[in-house]
């Protein structure tokens, strides 16, 4: 099969119109290392590649299951007794449905929606566990109205165990094993599909066996590539090297004693070293989806505090498993969301999202576990996890596949000797984020590869991988990798004596994924569950965040002032005396929302009502939908915003009132009123049977959250010239001696991509009186010269135009004040944004500066980028907006639309093409989409952002197509292409 870019042929032109979305990947770079692997070219300076594509379930030659064919056993059911959304745990009864179904040989234990509740004695901690193969755990969903197994309390450490023992919350693990051993009689090379025993018959009636290798010295040369290792890692020096690798048989040859392997040997096995086999029991078929878990740690995370911070929070861990998996997942709240461990073999983690309280690890792969798959990971928790996605403790074979760690560190390499694994596309902040005990380094022996890494934190950094600064810890330690494609952040270089080859640094190359490519090349097709599983990501993404109500209800006066609307259907709110008014109630939890940059309340009107509607912040949370009438109702503190009524959906702004609320109870209760009188409106409840019509939060995710470089408060009069730069900002507006204003700046000059949105995040220490407010400005200061420790009323420069005004509230409110556009013109100018801040009366107010003790109060300017596809909101909006905007559609539901003229620029090559088709624009692109000349949408995608790109269309028919871009301005431009 080919994969580099075709010479073009030729190109014609027609002309298009209509709305798109849709993403892709840069312009096509061929790596030089994959034309080696692929043998187009026999460069003998260029490394051979390792085969990593035997990661995942099956070696990733099939999907997951989606129906397993096995009896359901509900949790719900009488016979267990587990009854969600109530006070009681749950846990015996989601144990008595695993005993039941593992006493059956196999079952689905189903998970209704619902909250369930386990570990909710804070006396008598203990897992939940599963001993037999094909048992699935399966909920309803990880998105909002789905399924949440709550645990309440943290795991209890067993007398005499290490912290890093503590249980996780459910744990899967074989009993009753039993092990035979032999040893290798002959060496056997990396790739090959047998290996030669003494005494094969032990495995005559086995599936699986697992090649080890003892702690051996005269190893360590060959997997540290002859490099000398540093004197405190003693476990290598005076122990060596020891190596595992787990295998499934494909047959096994008794009078010539080999065993016939359906994978191949990860790396050569030299039986001198006295390598061993040994049959291994391992449970299949194991699997846990569609399930929110959400833990309580809620501590600011320090690292290695105690077992608590370190290991008390665990999900899952998969001990001893074989094609088994855990996804379409959300973790909230954890220390560690899922581990894969013990020698287990091609499973995957898929489709995972871990949020909420930062805490010490994202997921792992060690214990000598082969051919593991830990991909589509999105690593959301309010700072990042401190350890990203690790291969530690003898993993091998094993592949780290797109994770989006953007506000974590970065991978994680555990050390104990791991090696010949797989970092693929991994987007991260930091330069890296490897652990491990000193005495246990290097992170990893030989045989990694870093293939398109891309970093977005700011600055350039420099990578020694063999560093001895003289300390136990010198930052990451790898033998020898390979690195292609490194590329964002402000550049990185990396020392050459410790790289084993290097190409392509700042710019990512093609194939974009390696693992994707290898596996395509492995098989002679792309495996479908790649695309598919890639698909529900997209839509994940966006359906983890959008949050449905806890309860909603109207309430009504007069005659009916008792009674109670909470199982309506639909809102109904009138303005009028008598026995007519009616207002609205909503009542959100944001608990585990994570880091937004703005929040939107949308309602869609069951009934149009042509008036104005206000919406008012309720602080009582008390209230219950089924009990809410207009006598008990609570009442409101005071206006959010006023927005018009029509046909369609209306939205108000509340993204302040959220993350107030999710700081404080976690729930956000509002009131909906009718202004003008007389007028009927009703809007649609969560009890409608359309989901994408009921009321909803639409949010945005911010992408980087930067600390001022500065920020102090100044006061006039007698203390004009006093210098205020503490961990406070005073704001008032009051006379000759007691107005205080504040200035900070920001530093932009390592923001390399568009800023799309900038809010200056405050919170608040002293506040108004509760349900009072007071209005604060913030103005653009072009003197950039001020310095906090200095400046004073008197030397301080002059305030410029304004920005944007936003209402304080009472203690601990957050208030967000968008600087957007002069943020942008900065990052484009002189790289620094400085402001100032003031009243417009004397009530006092300070808000917490970057000095402040606790990091989540800190003053922060958040950032959104252009294309990052983390910015929900707008996306949410058209999916329920008039039919002009078309949303994104899928490959497999071509979607009609109508044709009309364009202005043509994009240049595209190869033209005609059977494989990939090369776009350059003049402007950065939005999105995609690729049609056939009768307007049916093939291909879509959104979130580019880049103003070169790859478009794979293997898996098009030949024909003639067009596609049409979408700019990040708004224009649209078409060009035709054929596949050959």
């Amino acid at each position: 099969m080919k994969n580099n870019c075709l010479k073009w042929l030729g190109a014609i032109h027609l002309m298009l119109s209509f709305s798109i979305v849709l993403t892709t990947t840069g312009l096509c770079q061929n790596a030089q290392i994959w034309k080696k692997y692929t043998g187009e070219i026999t460069d003998p300076d260029i490394p051979l590649l390792p085969d990593y594509s035997f990661a995942g379930y099956m070696r990733g030659e099939v999907a997951l299951p989606e129906t397993s064919g096995y009896p359901v056993f509900d949790v719900t059911d009488p016979a267990y007794g587990a009854i969600p959304n109530d006070t009681n745990s749950d846990q015996a009864a989601i144990q008595a449905a695993i005993d039941a179904a593992e006493a059956n040989g196999g079952g689905v234990v189903f998970f209704p929606p619902g909250e369930y509740l386990v570990n909710s004695d804070p006396n008598n901690t203990s897992p939940i566990v599963i001993n037999a193969s094909n048992i699935i755990l399966k909920g309803s969903g990880s998105t909002p109205g789905g399924t949440v197994i709550n645990m309440k309390n943290y795991m209890r450490l067993p007398s005499g165990w290490p912290s890093w023992g503590n249980s996780a919350m459910f744990e899967f693990y074989p009993v009753n094993v039993s092990t035979q051993g032999t040893a290798v009689t002959k060496d056997a090379n990396r790739g090959d599909y047998t290996v030669q025993v003494k005494n094969a018959s032990i495995f005559q009636n086995e599936k699986f066996c697992e090649l080890r290798m003892q702690n051996n010295t005269a190893a360590n040369n060959d997997f540290l590539d002859g490099k000398s290792p540093r004197s405190v890692w003693t476990t290598i020096i005076h122990q060596g090297v020891a190596l595992e690798e787990v295998h499934e048989i494909d047959s096994v040859d008794l009078v010539n004693n080999i065993l016939h392997l359906k994978d191949p040997i990860i790396d050569d096995i030299k039986a001198g070293y006295k390598w061993g086999a040994q049959t291994i029991d391992l449970l299949e078929n194991c699997g846990f989806e569609d399930i929110h878990f959400k833990a309580n740690f809620t501590d600011p995370f320090v690292h290695h505090k105690d077992y608590i911070h370190d290991y008390g929070w665990k999900g899952i861990k998969m001990a001893e498993v074989a094609h088994s998996w855990v996804r379409r997942s959300r973790f909230s709240n954890v220390s560690q969301a899922v581990a894969i461990t013990s020698s287990s073999y091609a499973s995957s983690i898929l489709n995972i999202l871990v949020d909420g309280n930062s805490g010490h690890s994202l997921t792992a792969v060690d214990g000598g576990s082969s051919r593991v798959l830990q991909g589509l990971i999105w690593d959301n928790t309010y700072h990042g996890q401190f350890h990203g996605a690790d291969m530690s403790g003898r993993a091998c074979g094993s592949v780290v596949w797109r994770v989006d760690a953007r506000k974590g560190k970065a991978m994680d390499l555990h050390g104990s000797m791991p090696r010949t694994n797989l970092i693929d596309r991994y987007i991260m902040m930091n330069k890296d984020g490897a652990g491990g005990h000193y005495a246990n380094l290097p992170n990893h022996l030989t045989g990694l590869t870093m293939w398109n890494i891309e970093r977005v934190g700011n600055g350039s950094v420099w990578y020694n991988l063999w560093n001895d600064c003289g300390g136990n810890y010198c930052g990451l330690t790898v033998v020898n990798p390979i690195v292609v494609g490194y590329h964002g952040g402000g550049g990185a270089g990396f020392d050459q004596n410790h790289v084993k080859y290097e190409e392509s640094n700042g710019t990512k190359v093609f194939p974009e994924s390696l693992y994707e490519a290898q596996l395509e090349y492995r098989l002679g097709t792309a495996p479908s569950w790649v695309s598919q599983t890639l698909n529900e990501w997209d839509s994940l993404r966006t359906a983890w965040y959008t949050l449905e109500l806890v309860g909603d209800a109207y309430v009504r006066n007069g005659n009916y002032a008792n009674t109670n609307y909470g199982h309506s259907d639909i809102i109904e709110v009138k303005n009028e005396g008598g026995s007519y008014e009616r207002r609205g109630y909503f009542c959100f939890d944001v608990s585990g929302i994570g880091d937004v940059s703005s929040v939107k309340l949308q309602l869609t009107p069951s009934v149009a009502g042509y008036t104005d509607y206000n919406l008012k912040f309720v602080p009582n949370d008390g209230w219950k939908e089924y009990l809410l009438t207009w006598n008990n109702m609570p009442a409101p503190s005071y206006l959010i915003g006023i927005q018009q009524g029509g046909s369609g959906p209306i939205e108000w702004d509340i993204t302040n009132e959220v993350i107030s609320e999710k700081n404080g109870d976690g729930y956000l209760s509002m009131e909906l009123g009718a202004v003008s009188s007389g007028v009927y409106g009703s809007f649609y409840s969560k009890d409608y049977h359309n989901p994408d019509l009921r009321p909803k939060l639409i949010i945005g995710k911010k992408d980087q959250a930067i600390s001022p470089a500065q920020d102090a408060f100044i006061r006039s009069g007698a203390y004009a010239d006093n210098n205020y730069n503490i961990s406070i900002l005073e704001i008032k507006s009051d006379g000759w001696n007691y107005t205080r204003d504040f200035y900070m700046g920001f530093d932009l000059s390592n923001i390399e991509q568009e800023i799309v949105g900038a809010k200056v995040k405050l919170t608040t220490k002293i506040g108004t009186t509760p349900g009072g407010g007071t209005n604060h400005h913030v103005r653009f200061v072009q003197d950039d010269s001020w310095d906090e420790s200095t400046v004073t009323w008197n030397n301080g420069p002059a305030y410029g135009n304004f920005l944007d005004t936003q209402t304080t509230r009472e203690s601990g409110s957050v208030v967000l004040f968008d600087v957007t556009a002069q943020a942008e013109t900065e990052r484009q100018g002189d790289g620094y944004l400085s402001l100032s801040f003031s009243a417009d009366n004397n009530a006092y107010v300070s808000y917490h500066a970057s000095e402040a003790a606790t990091e989540s109060l800190r003053s922060v300017l958040e950032l959104t980028f252009a294309g990052s596809g983390t910015e929900q909101s707008s996306i949410l909006a058209k999916k329920a907006s008039a039919p002009s905007k078309i949303f994104s559609t899928p490959f497999e539901s071509p979607t009609k639309v109508h044709f009309s003229s364009l202005k043509e620029t994009i240049n595209l090559y190869p033209n005609p093409s059977d494989e990939l088709i090369n776009i350059e624009w003049n402007e950065p692109i939005g999105a995609y989409q690729i049609m056939d000349v009768n307007g049916l949408i093939i291909k879509s995608k959104e979130n580019v952002n880049e103003k070169t790109m790859a478009i794979d269309i293997r898996n098009l028919s030949a024909g003639v197509y067009v596609i049409v871009l979408t700019g990040k301005s708004g224009d649209r431009i078409s060009k035709t292409f054929i596949k050959g």
